[in-house]
């Protein structure tokens, strides 16, 4: 083993200082494997679009994401709630069959429809949306790099959540719309009037009160919007304690559900190792230098970074948020 370290990437007389790494056939080999891994990144990428895994990997990924925010910050973890997750799914469902991506649709449907049409009572709820996404984690980091869409993920008197996602056509194109929905259920002894949502007609996204409704305005915005129900709202704050959070498998299922997260990896992997095989074949034995080898590779550094742009650019695209 140490004789084959030595011959692969230490410069020395048995492999007349030229590292075999760096040859004709180890830059070959390198190059190859660069490649690969974009091959594969659309491999993925086509498997997950296709047997829709989508619906079923990225909601359960971005909730333990959403987990793992709030547990930085040091706040209560959200529980996943079935009817959150079936307003989402209805929710997300409408933005694929008619082709929109807005937090009223084109009929006038407000954010807190869908919660009414599964029965979720709530004191206070909000949502979060996106599209054109392929990768799970670039979805979570787009949420919080936004100021509103992090409110809404890192709000305390949120205690539940559901994700949903579903394919349509949006812009022209075939994508992907994913829904987050996050609530606080009313106590189960409140009785309160059927809330009735109206759309405004001055301002899209906005609940017009109307007689017996209670809903109030928190935030709203063309990126996020969140509410409480002013009658049943429970006052008492809930403690900000930190949970216990199993991420034994969340690794392992950001990576499965995220192509761009596992090239980005297997690409660093590469590059350093490239980069360390460089530094040996020019420190070590220095006045013996084989500038072919050294220029091999620097073309490989140069090709995984002329990879990494054509990917983010063509292969995985920009995640847009509301």
């Amino acid at each position: 083993m140490r004789h084959k370290l030595k011959k692969y990437f230490i410069p020395h007389r048995g492999n007349d200082y030229k590292p075999h790494v760096l040859r004709e056939f180890g830059a070959l080999m390198l190059a190859s494997a660069i490649l690969s891994i974009l091959f594969v990144s659309y491999v993925q990428l086509s498997v997950l679009t296709e047997v829709d895994l989508f619906a079923a990997v990225v909601p359960s990924i971005l909730i333990d994401l959403a987990n793992g925010d709030r547990q930085g910050a040091t706040l209560r973890l959200l529980t996943p709630n079935a009817v959150l997750q079936a307003a989402a799914q209805e929710k997300a469902n409408d933005m694929a069959k008619l082709g929109y991506f807005a937090h009223t649709s084109p009929v006038g449907l407000t954010p807190w429809y869908w919660f009414e049409r599964v029965g979720y009572k709530f004191a206070y709820a909000g949502e979060n949306l996106a599209v054109n996404f392929s990768d799970s984690r670039d979805v979570d980091v787009a949420w919080m790099n936004s100021p509103g869409h992090r409110a809404n993920i890192l709000n305390k008197n949120f205690t539940e959540i559901g994700i949903a996602t579903a394919r349509g056509m949006y812009q022209g194109r075939e994508t992907t719309f994913v829904v987050q929905m996050f609530g606080r259920p009313a106590r189960a002894n409140t009785n309160t009037p059927k809330v009735v949502f109206k759309q405004t007609s001055e301002k899209p996204g906005v609940v017009e009160a109307v007689k017996g409704s209670s809903i109030e305005q928190v935030a709203e915005k063309d990126m996020f919007v969140s509410v409480k129900d002013a009658d049943i709202v429970q006052e008492t704050i809930l403690a900000d304690v930190p949970q216990e959070k199993s991420s034994k498998l969340l690794f392992i299922k950001t990576l499965l559900a995220s192509p761009k997260t596992t090239s980005m990896y297997a690409y660093l992997i590469l590059a350093i190792f490239i980069v360390v095989s460089l530094v040996l074949t020019i420190c070590i034995e220095i006045r013996r230098q084989h500038p072919r080898h050294i220029i091999y590779g620097i073309l490989l550094l140069a090709l995984i970074i002329g990879v990494l742009y054509a990917q983010n650019t063509y292969l995985f695209p920009i995640v847009l948020i509301k």
